[in-house]
């Protein structure tokens, strides 16, 4: 719902499309996750693509920020009860998290973003055992970043961190 509603795709309109495509076997609903094939997924990117940049662009922005809420999620509640929640969903969600990092990195100024939800992912990298590829990310991402932009000072901080984790 956050990332697909639209004005043309109410918020209140997305599960009942989601009932009908799974009526349909075009998706798949796996406990409490939908999921499809990967060409149906790229027919959807390609009508999405036909819609416009400008749909394509408010789309991206939008998982983009999606994942940035989930991002702050996980900084905030790793060490408490929720962690075993926080990395299964994390897991869940590696792909997502990688297509929003990369979409950071193709969109003029939305660099910033992404190492922000790269930074606030360290407990990720470090706990779920992924340090290699948050440097990998980390560095893409602060690369990108003007090096004058202060969210580059934790994102710093969270690579030298996750690379002492890392054994270098």
């Amino acid at each position: 719902e956050d990332v697909c509603a639209d004005p043309d795709l109410p918020r209140e309109e997305i599960a009942a499309a989601l009932v009908e495509l799974v009526d349909k076997s075009v998706v798949r609903f796996a406990g409490d996750r939908y999921r499809m094939l990967e060409t149906v997924r790229q027919f959807g990117a390609e009508r999405l693509r036909e819609a416009g940049a400008e749909k394509v662009a408010e789309t991206g922005n939008r998982h983009l920020a999606h994942f940035r809420v989930l991002s702050r999620e996980v900084s905030r509640e790793w060490f408490g009860p929720r962690q075993a929640v926080l990395l299964t969903r994390l897991g869940e969600e590696q792909a997502n998290l990688r297509a929003a990092m990369e979409w950071s990195l193709t969109q003029d100024g939305q660099a910033p973003r992404g190492l922000r939800l790269a930074s606030a992912l360290y407990p990720w990298w470090i706990g779920g055992g992924h340090p290699g590829e948050g440097r990998r990310w980390l560095g893409r991402l602060l690369a990108a970043t003007d090096p004058l932009d202060p969210v580059r000072t934790q994102a710093m901080w969270v690579e030298g961190f996750v690379t002492s984790v890392d054994g270098d």
